[in-house]
C-alpha cells in the first residue's frame, strides 16, 4: 500500500507536465483546476504513503512495540527495504510538512510585502477593488486579494500602453481576483515547495501558473476578437518584466507564446480529449479508494489483535 501511494502521488504530481500538450486543448479554467488537483493530490498521497511506510518506526518511537510488530506483519510484503525503507519513509513524512510550512511562511511574507499602503502611489476605488498606479519605472502588473483587493500597475507599464491596452490589463487582473487565483496559487506553491526534491513538481507548478494566466486572459476578453488582439499586444509589451512569483501577475515570460496562441485560437476541446484526461484519473481514484478501504479493514483487525496482546 505505501509504495503504491508513493508512486501514485509522484505520478499524479507529474501529470500536468506529462499531459501539457493535451491539456492545452481544454478550456483554460478546466485545465487549471485539473493541474491544481493533480499537484495538491500528489503531495497528499506522497505524505500518506510516507507515513504508512514509516509506521513501524513511528510506533516503536512512541513506545508501542506490540503494535509496531503487528503493523510489520500486516505490511511486511508491502514495505520494501525493511528498516532502511522505514527510515526513508520517515524522512519523507517529516520533510513534506516542514517544507510546506516553510513555503507557506515565505509566501505570506512576500504577499504582505506586496500590499501597497494608501500613502504610496495613486489609488482609485473601482467596483470592489483598489486600482493602484505605483510610481515605478519597471513594467509591473499584479493583483492581491484580501479585505481590500488591489490591482497594482506601475506607471512605467501604464506609460507604454494605450488606454485600451491598459483597461485590458486591468480586466485581466480583475479576473484573477474574481476567481481567487491568488489563494489557489498559494496552495499550489506550498505543494510545489513541499515536493522540491521531485523535479517534475516544479515544472507542474509552472504549467499551472501558465494555465491561470490563460484563464484570466479568457475571462478578460470574453471571446471578443478585438479584445483578444488588444490584450495580446499588452502581453507582448510586458513579456520580459520580472513579476512577483507568489501572486497572480499579468506577465509570465515563459508562458507568453502559449498565451498569444490561445488568444488567437481559443481552445474548443473535443470530447475525445476530455475522455483521455478524465478516464485515467477516475480509474486511478477508484483503484486507490478500493485498495485503501481493504487496507483499513485489515488495519482495524491488527489494531484489535495488538490491543489484546498488550493487555
Amino acid at each position: 500500500m505505501a509504495p503504491f501511494l508513493l508512486a501514485g502521488g509522484l505520478m499524479l504530481a507529474s501529470l500536468p507536465v506529462l499531459l501539457r500538450r493535451l491539456g492545452r486543448r481544454l478550456s483554460p479554467g478546466e485545465w487549471a483546476r485539473l493541474c491544481l488537483v493533480a499537484l495538491l493530490g500528489g503531495a497528499a498521497l506522497i505524505e500518506l504513503g510516507a507515513v504508512l511506510w514509516a509506521g513501524p518506526t513511528l510506533l516503536r518511537a512512541a513506545g508501542v512495540p506490540a503494535l509496531a510488530m503487528a503493523c510489520e506483519r500486516l505490511l511486511g510484503p508491502l514495505l520494501p527495504l525493511g528498516v532502511t525503507g522505514g527510515a526513508l519513509g520517515l524522512a519523507v513524512a517529516a520533510a513534506v510538512p516542514i517544507l510546506a510550512w516553510r513555503g507557506g511562511c515565505r509566501i505570506r511574507a512576500q504577499m504582505a510585502a506586496l500590499v501597497i499602503e494608501p500613502g504610496v502611489g495613486r489609488h482609485q476605488q473601482r467596483d470592489g477593488y483598489d486600482l493602484v498606479l505605483l510610481p515605478a519605472r519597471q513594467p509591473l502588473a499584479y493583483s492581491l486579494g484580501g479585505p481590500v483587493p488591489q490591482v497594482v500597475i506601475s506607471e512605467g507599464l501604464r506609460d507604454t500602453l494605450t488606454d485600451a491596452q491598459f483597461e485590458a490589463v486591468v480586466a485581466h487582473e480583475v479576473a484573477h481576483l474574481s476567481h481567487r487565483h491568488q489563494r489557489l496559487l498559494a496552495w499550489a506553491s506550498v505543494a510545489a515547495d513541499s515536493l522540491w526534491w521531485w523535479p517534475p513538481s516544479g515544472r507542474a507548478h509552472r504549467v499551472l501558473r501558465s494555465a491561470f494566466e490563460r484563464w484570466a486572459d479568457a475571462e478578460a476578453t470574453g471571446g471578443d476578437h478585438r479584445r483578444r488582439i488588444v490584450l495580446g499586444e499588452a502581453i507582448v509589451a510586458t513579456a520580459m518584466a520580472d513579476q512577483p512569483a507568489p501572486v497572480a501577475s499579468f506577465s509570465l515570460g515563459e508562458a507568453t507564446a502559449e498565451r498569444i496562441e490561445a488568444l488567437q485560437e481559443p481552445p474548443h476541446p473535443p470530447l475525445a480529449v476530455q475522455i483521455s484526461l478524465y478516464v485515467p484519473g477516475a480509474v486511478f481514484a477508484t483503484v486507490a479508494t478500493v485498495a485503501t478501504a481493504m487496507w483499513m479493514s485489515d488495519v482495524q483487525l491488527v489494531v484489535a489483535m495488538a490491543g489484546r496482546c498488550t493487555v
